[in-house]
């Protein structure tokens, strides 16, 4: 992902990996519910993606110091991955994980894509996240506590407190 373009990039030229796992998912991953009763959908796993690239470019908006350790530790072993099918969903994932047992390897590539699993934020839709990054965006709130203390904002949570108002604003 690139910040500035804001476009899905291909991994730098000459990049490689120790390991391709492919995955293909179950039929009925896409007719899974969130608590919202919306559907799981590719781009829940794609927007994932998107957001822990962007929260450790200084050119985004969501850009927060506090991350970047977390993010060079996840890119120090992730080379990208690629959508062979939708239906069924198969993903090839390319990373430098590496376990004695080829199963862990698989595990952790196929647990990378599920949205309730995934980098930032577990078990909510991509739409959801989406208030949040707006409302960190017009810089009413922020997703990690450094970033709101250094903004003088509030910490986003999305079930109790003052970030709730802005949340529901933002929505509107």
């Amino acid at each position: 992902w690139n910040a500035t373009t804001r476009q899905i990039t291909h991994p730098p030229p000459g990049l490689k990996t120790n390991v391709k796992v492919i995955v293909e998912y179950d039929d009925n991953l896409f007719n899974m519910k969130y608590h919202d009763g919306t559907n799981v959908s590719l781009a829940d796993i794609v927007f994932s993606f998107i957001l822990t690239f962007d929260r450790a470019d200084p050119a985004s908006p969501l850009y927060d110091r506090s991350y970047v350790p977390a993010f060079k530790a996840f890119r120090s072993t992730f080379g990208g991955f690629r959508i062979v099918s939708e239906d069924p969903l198969v993903i090839e994932y390319y990373t430098n994980v590496t376990y004695l047992d080829a199963e862990w390897i698989a595990a952790d590539a196929a647990t990378a894509f599920y949205p309730w699993s995934s980098i930032n934020y577990a078990a909510m839709p991509w739409h959801m996240i989406a208030i949040g990054m707006l409302a960190e965006m017009d810089g009413k709130a922020a997703f990690s506590s450094d970033k709101a203390q250094s903004l003088n904002v509030e910490w986003l949570n999305y079930i109790a407190g003052p970030s709730l108002q802005i949340l529901y604003d933002e929505l509107e």
